[in-house]
C-alpha cells in the first residue's frame, strides 16, 4: 500500500537532485522476521518498543502491506496495533497508517472514532484525507463511493461517548466529497 501523497512533488525533486549528485535515495528493504498477526505484533511491540517494530515492518514491503491491510480491516485487534504506533511513524509511514485507519471507517466506524478520541490522529487526516487524497485512488467514481460508504458507516455509529468525533468525522467527509468534486479534473484520470 505504498502511496504517493498529493504533495509528493518535492520528493521527486529531491530524488532528481540526489541523482545529479551521484547519490540515490532508494528504499532499504529487509525481510521482516515478525509473524504478522495482531497478537505477535503486539508482543513484539511490548518487548522491543513500537519504533523498532514499525521500522522493521516498514523496511519489508510485504510485511508493511500486511500491517496496513490488517488495520484497514477494522479488526479491533489491528486498530489497537495502530494505536500503539501512535506518534512513532515518520512522514510516509504515518500517512499510510492514517490511510489504513481511514479505510477501517467502513468496517468499524466506532473503533476508528475511539482512536480519534484517544488522540491517534485527527479527523481531518483520517476522515478528510487532508494531504493524503491519493489514498482514495485514481478513479473519481470509486473515490466518491469510498466517501459515501464511510459516511454511511460513520452516520450509523451510535455510541454516545463518541458523538463529538462522529460529528467531526462526518463534517470532514462532507468537505472531502466537496474537494473531490472540485478537483475532479486535477486529481482523476478522465473517464
Amino acid at each position: 500500500m505504498r502511496l504517493r501523497t498529493a504533495h509528493s512533488g518535492t520528493g521527486y525533486l529531491l530524488g532528481i537532485s540526489l541523482l545529479m549528485l551521484g547519490t540515490t535515495p532508494g528504499p532499504v528493504t529487509q525481510k521482516s522476521t515478525l509473524q504478522l498477526d495482531p497478537e505477535s505484533v503486539s508482543q513484539s511491540i511490548t518487548r522491543r518498543g513500537p519504533r523498532a517494530v514499525l521500522d522493521e515492518l516498514f523496511k519489508d514491503p510485504s510485511a508493511w502491506d500486511a500491517l496496513t491491510k490488517g488495520i484497514s480491516s477494522g479488526d479491533e485487534r489491528w486498530l489497537c496495533i495502530a494505536k500503539r504506533f501512535q506518534g512513532t511513524a515518520e512522514a510516509g509511514g504515518a500517512q499510510e497508517l492514517q490511510i489504513a485507519v481511514g479505510y477501517a471507517l467502513e468496517r468499524n466506524p466506532q473503533g476508528v472514532l475511539r482512536l480519534l478520541r484517544d488522540g491517534f490522529s485527527t479527523a481531518s487526516a483520517v476522515c478528510g484525507c487532508e494531504g493524503i487524497e491519493d489514498g482514495l485512488g485514481g478513479d473519481f467514481d470509486k473515490a466518491l463511493g469510498i466517501v459515501g460508504r464511510r459516511r454511511a458507516a460513520v452516520a450509523k455509529a451510535s455510541a454516545a461517548e463518541l458523538e463529538a468525533q462522529r460529528r467531526d468525522c462526518l463534517r470532514w467527509l462532507d468537505r472531502l466529497e466537496g474537494k473531490i468534486r472540485h478537483h475532479e479534473r486535477d486529481w482523476f484520470a478522465p473517464h
